[in-house]
């Protein structure tokens, strides 16, 4: 995802929106989404136009970008920033995996 439309650009700038963070999450078959809108201190991050730009924002990501979350159990994600005041899109991905290491066996003790 290295794109929105000009129209909710155009609506995040006319907000004060500095910048817009997509979190996508999965890993046991379900996906999962969270925007973030960065707004300054003065502002109410929940008033009813941002709430309404961030629905926007939730849907074309999922429309864009269908994020099914399928996997092997293992939580992993997709962080989309984009930077409203530098122009600039950053992506970063993670994953998190179980490993286990073996410690050997001792005698068992019975009191």
């Amino acid at each position: 995802m290295k794109k929105i439309t000009k129209e909710l650009y155009d609506r995040a700038v006319k907000l004060g929106v500095k910048s817009i963070t997509f979190n996508f999450s999965g890993g046991s078959d379900n996906g999962y989404l969270d925007v973030h809108l960065d707004v300054p201190d003065v502002q109410d991050p929940f008033s009813a136009e941002l709430s309404t730009l961030r629905t926007d924002l939730y849907e074309y990501a999922w429309e864009v970008n269908p994020y099914s979350g399928a996997g092997d159990g293992n939580d992993y994600g997709d962080d989309y920033v984009f930077d409203l005041v530098e122009n600039t899109v950053s992506h970063s991905a993670w994953y998190m995996r179980r490993e286990e290491t073996d410690e050997g066996a001792v005698r068992l003790k019975v009191d």
